[in-house]
């Protein structure tokens, strides 16, 4: 996940010139994805289990389950690749 998010700034061919510099939405996921494995390699580090839990919980619930749906919608690339025009 930190890879995914250090290149994904990277790719934005989806909004060339749209008003955020060529980055769509879903790019909101990559701060919000790498601030929580930077929280959850300080709290495990600190040996504080429960908080390095709910950091990696959150970066899962936030940067797979929700981003990978919001991927999916009609008008991305995956969705073409899956479910064709």
């Amino acid at each position: 996940m930190t890879i995914t998010s250090i290149t994904a700034p990277f790719v934005h061919s989806i909004m060339p010139n749209g008003p955020f510099q060529g980055f769509s939405p879903i790019h909101l996921f990559v701060p919000l994805t790498l601030s929580g494995v930077v929280g959850a390699l300080h709290f495990a580090r600190g040996h504080n289990i429960r908080a390095h839990s709910k950091s990696m919980l959150g970066v899962y619930i936030g940067g797979l389950l929700i981003a990978r749906r919001l991927t999916l919608l009609p008008g991305r690339i995956i969705h073409m690749v899956f479910f064709g025009h």
